[in-house]
């Protein structure tokens, strides 16, 4: 016999959620609040689309159920771990209905059920067996951790999007963390929440490389804008900076741009991490001139780790 969850039981099963709403009773959850949204919609279409898709977001449980079961409603590229591993990854789309039979002999299972980056994937009927326990996973590391960023905190081009940095900070933290990364987003104060719904304890700012089109005084003008309208809003969160990765051939050395960028974190008293170090420029490590592949982003999060280890506090 098969259990299914409510919407309101999904939500309590999920990662990585500000926000959330139901149409013709689907549940489709959100990186950032819904307002948040509206402004990348009115700043461009492209940056309102990748705004709601569903990077970072997870169903992440614990059960003695036998089995796993969904419906596939929007998306493809979900990653399904099964105690840590990542077993099964599923490509079939919409409409397309996945079973995953588990090995409950010893007692639970850890789920984690990961939605594509790149899509604003939903999921229906999901189903346990009927009388089975289930709950959300309390991440052991204690640490609630939100990304902001660009592409690179989306994870552009990834065949796996579990392995992008941010996504490798937070399974290796074992942390719960929202992962708001918007291909092609930069400072705008529009964009920063006017309330804390996460509570945080870090928030790791990663803007800054879709500013030079704008050129160095309008990075000014919005960076100021976008921190003295974050701050207020995260005062209770540790604040961490970083200027963006370089690309291949880069050298190790900052950029005006990224000299700036340090420069105005330190006026808000923010340490600032230099990423162009942290990712080499080898053309193996890069999907394109600029978006690390898989290989890349595991590169980024391993040179990443142990800074971060050394910061939050």
């Amino acid at each position: 016999m098969k259990k299914y969850l409510t919407n309101a039981e999904i939500l309590d099963l999920a990662v990585g959620v500000v926000d959330h709403e139901e149409t013709d009773g689907i549940l489709h959850m959100y990186k950032c609040l819904r307002e948040q949204i509206s402004a990348y919609w009115k700043l461009s279409d492209n940056l309102g689309e990748w705004s709601a898709r569903t990077t970072g977001v997870r169903l992440d449980f614990v059960t003695d159920s036998s089995f796993f079961e969904f419906k596939i409603v929007v998306g493809k590229k979900f990653e399904l771990f099964v105690n840590g591993v990542r077993e099964d990854f599923i490509e079939s789309g919409a409409g397309s209905v996945f079973c995953k039979a588990l090995d409950n002999s010893k007692g639970e299972n850890r789920l984690t059920l990961i939605f594509p980056n790149h899509e604003a994937g939903a999921i229906d009927e999901v189903a346990l067996e009927d009388g089975a326990s289930y709950s959300r996973y309390k991440h052991t590391y204690g640490k609630k951790i939100l990304f902001f960023g660009d592409s690179i905190t989306q994870g552009w081009d990834t065949k796996y999007d579990s392995n992008c940095y941010a996504y490798q900070v937070s399974l290796r933290y074992d942390a719960d963390t929202v992962i708001f990364g918007v291909g092609g987003a930069y400072f705008h104060e529009s964009i920063a929440p006017s309330r804390d719904d996460y509570h945080p304890d870090v928030v790791i700012v990663a803007l800054g490389a879709n500013d030079h089109r704008f050129g160095i005084e309008k990075l000014d003008e919005n960076m100021h804008a976008f921190l003295d309208k974050l701050l207020p809003v995260y005062k209770n969160s540790q604040i961490i900076g970083m200027s963006p990765i370089g690309g291949v051939g880069h050298g190790d050395e900052p950029t005006d741009f990224d000299i700036r960028i340090a420069e105005i974190f330190a006026e808000y008293g923010i340490e600032c991490i230099s990423a162009r170090p942290l990712v080499s420029p080898d053309a193996d490590n890069f999907a394109d001139r600029y978006h690390p592949n898989d290989k890349g982003y595991i590169e980024y999060a391993d040179n990443l780790i142990p800074i971060l280890d050394k910061m939050i506090k």
